[in-house]
């Protein structure tokens, strides 16, 4: 008999427990690394050091620290859904450190005590802190995006600033070691579809990227504005105040918002000189109302396992629209491929099903159309068919929903 089993009075038996062992964390990062491509894709949140005017929410704080999971996976207005995104940045630095109204968090994946990989500290305490360099702090983050002395005097940072120092030798993390050529490349893979990313964002009205030399100069920047007198942002924002109390169950009728706006680029050298060029868009974004969705559409989008909602959208350009090559966003667009995804003359945004990197729309393959028990819940609509009629006039993209 195991020295370890008991055996009660009665004679029974108590089975033996064990959990299951846990891969080391930089193991599980390493997955997530592959997953993500150290390409333009990481541009699409944290940068090196990345500014949002907005503060960090608790939620915010507890969704950061997650792994393939996320609050807002039931969220359907939200894009960050598989708890990956942030984790891309671990391509380029082993100590992401986060600074948010009175906080600042340093996550350290090399600790051997798992309740010790998050560290948080109180900004107007910070110098009290045992191990802290206060002054090597300082000269990290002084006079970067609003951060200075009066932010430790204050003890409040307005708004989130992330920091991801560069990897200067291989670890056990990753290999891929980041110097300023190998940024200068990041920069450009990000900028190739720049011009496209806020098309479809709900809050998000500009992005720009600095330089930090001789003080913080901008390098490239893309925003969307009103073209001529409209007021086409405030509608936008008014859209965006719609969405939060929109559910499927209780809004009958559809929710539609049409906008006529400029995106307008600017690109400085490192002579100063300024290049700007501006297309003006068409866009149309709608969510419908329950009366006029399909029993089957109904069905998916009351789906509490899904949380997707019927939400879609179109952009076209103004001009040049005779060799106008339709992509596909959800919200974000796809990564950019050779030949449009959609054979259409429009950009389409919608709820679509994805791979887990957010690289792909998942379509039914063949084995699983044969199968009776799938893991995921689709529906037998085709491509093109549009049965579920989620664009008037137009074939219907895809309606397969990622449980």
């Amino acid at each position: 008999m195991d020295g370890d089993e008991e055996e009660s009075s009665d004679g029974e038996m108590e089975p033996e427990y064990s959990g299951l062992e846990q891969p080391p964390l930089t193991r599980m990062l390493k997955n997530i690394l592959s997953e993500y491509p150290d390409d333009g894709q990481i541009f699409k949140g944290p940068a090196l050091f990345f500014h949002n005017n907005a503060v960090f929410s608790e939620d915010d704080w507890r969704g950061i620290k997650m792994l393939y999971s996320s609050v807002k996976e039931l969220d359907p207005l939200k894009v960050g859904r598989f708890g990956l995104g942030f984790k891309s940045v671990f391509h380029i630095t082993d100590y992401p450190m986060i600074v948010s109204g009175k906080k600042l968090l340093v996550i350290n994946p090399y600790t051997t005590y798992s309740d010790k990989v998050c560290t948080s500290f109180h900004l107007d305490r910070l110098a009290k802190y045992k191990g802290m360099d206060i002054k090597a702090f300082k000269d990290a983050f002084d006079d970067v995006l609003g951060f200075g002395e009066e932010t430790l005097a204050s003890g409040e940072y307005k708004g989130t600033l992330f920091r991801f120092p560069l990897r200067q030798i291989g670890t056990e993390l990753s290999g891929n070691l980041y110097n300023e050529e190998k940024i200068e490349n990041l920069f450009d893979s990000f900028t190739t579809e720049a011009h496209i990313i806020l098309l479809f964002l709900k809050n998000l009205e500009e992005m720009t990227l600095y330089r930090r030399k001789n003080g913080v100069e901008p390098r490239y920047r893309v925003m969307i504005q009103d073209l001529g007198s409209e007021t086409s942002l405030e509608k936008r924002r008014e859209f965006c105040k719609a969405l939060q109390k929109y559910t499927t169950s209780s809004m009958s009728s559809d929710l539609i918002c049409s906008l006529h706006v400029n995106i307008s680029v600017e690109s400085h050298d490192q002579y100063g000189a300024t290049t700007r060029d501006d297309k003006s868009w068409f866009i149309v974004n709608a969510v419908l109302g329950h009366d006029n969705m399909s029993p089957q559409l109904r069905s998916l989008s009351q789906d509490k396992d899904l949380s997707y909602s019927p939400y879609v959208g179109v952009a076209i350009p103004d001009k040049d629209t005779e060799d106008f090559k339709g992509h596909v966003f959800c919200f974000l667009p796809l990564p950019l491929e050779e030949r449009s995804l959609t054979g259409f003359p429009v950009h389409v945004n919608g709820f679509f099903a994805l791979s887990q990197n957010r690289r792909h729309v998942k379509w039914p393959s063949a084995d699983l159309k044969q199968s009776a028990i799938t893991a995921d819940k689709i529906s037998p609509v085709e491509p093109g068919s549009n049965q579920g009629g989620l664009i008037p006039g137009l074939p219907e993209y895809g309606t397969a929903a990622d449980n």
